[in-house]
């Protein structure tokens, strides 16, 4: 290679090396944004869900909480998860049900709204949204959402006992009478549809059943004072006098609701004059 070249070749090198040199110095006093994998970044919030994240531990580990009985412990994870997952279906189910268990009959409506929003078909939100209308008095809508709750689970015994219940409160006997069977043959030994049952008979004048019903109950359920005041109600009905004041007295030796307690001491007073 001759003089002229060799002195070219040298120059672009020189020129090259000090372009790297100038650009290292400039990045040095640059900060590059991480690449990586998600939920590699250290600046999350401690606790949450990264984005990504599989929402099924949480989710299951809320559940346990609730099947426990820890409703508190169960809303704070879910409201953990509600924030991450917020199209969640199952979260709001179950802080709904949390809800229910705390009282809190508002946040309970809120959470099964929102629930059967994001899953029209949830046959479980439906039932427990037909517990809160009925808890506050709103029995007609308890009904369509307890009706609901039965055409997507035929099989909820429980869904078909309060849908009765509902029904007695409507003053809609027959149809409270068709919904405790329905729950009584689904679960045989469920004392709470033949009680209601009974007292559904009671209203449509059918006194002979509503002693069947609370024997069946009474049978379930020896302590059941309840029981045996609507017995003995049905016992005065069709003159069985001394039943009827047996069941009384036996009624108020057990623990019964001060509102039954009273009626029952002036049903015993005017049969024992």
């Amino acid at each position: 290679m001759d003089a002229s070249r060799r002195s070219v070749t040298i120059r672009l090198v020189l020129a090259n090396t000090a372009a790297a040199v100038s650009l290292v110095a400039c990045l040095g006093s640059v900060s590059l944004p991480f690449v990586g994998t998600p939920g590699a970044a250290g600046n999350e919030e401690e606790g949450s869900l990264s984005t990504g994240a599989d929402p099924r531990p949480l989710l299951e580990q809320a559940i346990a909480q609730y099947g426990a009985g820890d409703y508190a412990g169960a809303t704070r994870l879910l409201d953990q998860l509600i924030q991450d997952e917020p199209n969640n279906s199952e979260a709001y189910y179950y802080r709904g049900r949390a809800a229910y268990k705390l009282g809190d009959l508002e946040h309970a409506l809120a959470d099964l709204n929102s629930a059967i929003a994001l899953a029209p078909q949830h046959a479980g939100a439906y039932y427990y949204r037909g517990r809160v209308h009925y808890r506050t008095g709103n029995y007609a809508e308890a009904v369509e959402d307890l009706g609901q709750a039965v055409t997507l689970d035929p099989q909820n015994a429980q869904a078909f006992l309060y849908r009765g219940r509902a029904l007695y409160k409507l003053e809609r006997y027959s149809e409270a009478v068709r919904d405790e069977t329905q729950a009584i043959e689904l679960q045989p030994g469920l004392a709470d549809a033949y009680y209601y049952r009974g007292r559904a008979y009671y209203k449509l004048k059918q006194y002979f059943v509503t002693v069947a019903d609370m024997d069946q109950v009474i049978a379930l359920e020896p302590d059941n004072a309840r029981a045996y005041f609507y017995r003995a109600r049905a016992y005065a009905k069709v003159d069985a006098i001394t039943r009827a004041v047996e069941d009384l007295q036996k009624a108020l030796s057990l623990a019964l609701p001060d509102n039954l307690r009273a009626r029952a001491e002036a049903l015993l007073d005017e049969l024992q004059p």
